[in-house]
């Protein structure tokens, strides 16, 4: 009885670590994530046009942030396994990062 309940523990123990270090690495990419957008806005178009801006971005990101979730569930299904939905979403990630990397500020008018 006794080694059952150490084995328990150490899974236990085991368990707890790993959602630690994932709550740990899931925590700083959200809190760097989040916020990009609206630094990003800032940045490129100034306080005066932040309101607009963000207000055209809305209905462009909404339908994709809605169809992540079941096209990822679609594709794990199909697939068999979680693996081609992360492949997917890092390729996604990567070419949204290149494709950052090729953009230009817009030039600034005025007050920003």
């Amino acid at each position: 009885m006794a080694e059952r309940f150490d084995t328990l523990w150490r899974h236990a123990r085991l368990a707890t670590m790993a959602g630690a270090a994932a709550g740990t690495g899931l925590g700083i990419g959200v809190g760097g994530f989040v916020p990009l957008p609206s630094i990003f806005v800032g940045a490129w178009f100034g306080r005066l046009a932040f309101g607009q801006v963000a207000g055209l971005m809305s209905p462009i990101r909404l339908p994709i942030t809605l169809s992540i979730v079941p096209l990822g569930g679609w594709l794990a299904d199909q697939s068999g396994s979680h693996s081609a939905t992360f492949l997917a979403a890092i390729a996604v990630v990567c070419t949204g990062a290149l494709m950052l990397l090729l953009l230009r500020p817009p030039a600034r008018r005025g007050l920003a």
